[in-house]
């Protein structure tokens, strides 16, 4: 006899196998405020552009975390002022360009921080180093301030950090804030119901 699944049993699983122990989820906005020549050569790339997106990190209130607790980001930039163009992961042509953990274009590599009481994030820096070309041949970092939520996109990167007219081929400002865990448990359950119900009009 098949034991009935209801849709809470459903919801329950996908949020108990959605994010590790700790985790927190942050969303990113940003806009583009500097963009050098470099900027010609790729659609998603302009001044007024946005980098938006999320990441995932297995970190408690209060605690620090490092490159391994990046359970998962995504974020794109977009370029307003240029048609869409994809996105299939051309990171030349793509408009928006999309940074997400699972397409394997970007990697954390050299990210340290620490959270407050509240779980927000207050000090360090986020690194995602491109791992495809033409990126990858320059050394090209997406590096984030943790602690203003400021940062650039950085050409042959060097401990030394970006450097303004030399590494440094552009600058944005924005802000990461803490997703309430309960909001996003309810976005996903809302998002799965809607999903059962089309199915129940389909059959």
């Amino acid at each position: 006899m098949l034991k009935k699944i209801t849709v809470a049993a459903i919801v329950l699983a996908g949020l108990t196998g959605m994010t590790a122990a700790n985790a927190a989820l942050y969303s990113y906005n940003g806009v583009v405020t500097l963009c050098t020549g470099t900027c010609a050569s790729f659609a998603s790339l302009d001044i007024g552009g946005t980098l938006t997106g999320t990441i995932d990190i297995d970190v408690a209130a209060g605690g620090a975390f490092g490159d391994a607790d990046i359970v998962a980001f995504s974020f794109q930039i977009f370029n307003p002022a240029l048609p869409v163009s994809g996105p299939i992961g051309d990171p030349v042509n793509d408009n928006p360009l999309i940074l997400d953990s699972g397409l394997g274009i970007a990697a954390s590599n050299g990210t340290t921080g620490t959270t407050d009481l509240s779980n927000e994030i207050n000090s360090g820096q986020m690194l995602l180093e491109f791992l495809v070309p033409p990126f990858s041949s320059n050394g090209a970092f997406v590096v984030f301030d943790l602690a203003t939520g400021n940062g650039q996109v950085c050409l042959f990167y060097a401990t030394a950090g970006c450097i303004p007219g030399a590494t440094q081929a552009v600058a944005f400002e924005g802000q990461f804030s803490l997703v309430p865990i309960p909001a996003a448990a309810w976005l996903f359950g809302s998002a799965l119901l809607g999903l059962v119900g089309l199915r129940r009009r389909k059959v």
